[in-house]
């Protein structure tokens, strides 16, 4: 009899777990891949953007120039390729919603470089915002707008990148 009770509860677990999962599709606002409920929102930002980063009137006349950055937003960490080389390592990002529009806000920070905010919002594919640089006794505005990169778009280029690696690698 224990044997049946027991076969039974398996088999009730699993038409439950196989329910709820046709009931949730991978991907789903408020559901990840897998099926899984969760109640953190979706993050519109993971992946990477291609940005222009466009010093504001003052910044510009105050010497600023403009420049373009790649930027990663994975796993709740936001990295900058061109603040990388200034020696700011990759930061958490806290995610929120302005305006019915979810939003980001990353703060970098360095000992000889000072603080970089940035923050900004999403359109369809495109990334809007403002990075405020404060270093010293100076505060620079900038304006960001940057172009989703899409995954299959990375891969060609890290392809393309490979074969011309290989095209420039002596010959055995």
């Amino acid at each position: 009899m224990k044997r049946h009770l027991w076969i039974g509860a398996v088999v009730v677990s699993s038409l439950c777990l196989a329910g709820s999962i046709a009931h949730s599709t991978p991907g789903e606002s408020g559901s990840p891949a897998g099926g899984v409920a969760s109640d953190a929102p979706v993050d519109p930002f993971v992946g990477a953007w291609r940005v222009s980063v466009d010093p504001s009137l003052e910044a510009a006349d105050a010497g600023v120039n403009p420049f373009n950055d790649s930027m990663l937003f994975h796993d709740n960490t936001l990295s900058s390729e061109a603040l990388a080389m200034l020696g700011f390592a990759p930061v958490a990002y806290d995610l929120f919603s302005a305006d019915q529009k979810m939003q980001f806000r990353a703060t970098f920070t360095s000992e000889d470089r000072g603080t970089v905010v940035v923050e900004g919002s999403r359109g369809s594919l495109l990334l809007s915002g403002t990075l405020t640089w404060t270093r010293d006794d100076s505060v620079h505005v900038y304006h960001l707008t940057g172009e989703f990169i899409p995954e299959q778009d990375s891969a060609d280029q890290n392809h393309d990148q490979d074969e011309q690696a290989d095209a420039s690698s002596p010959a055995d």
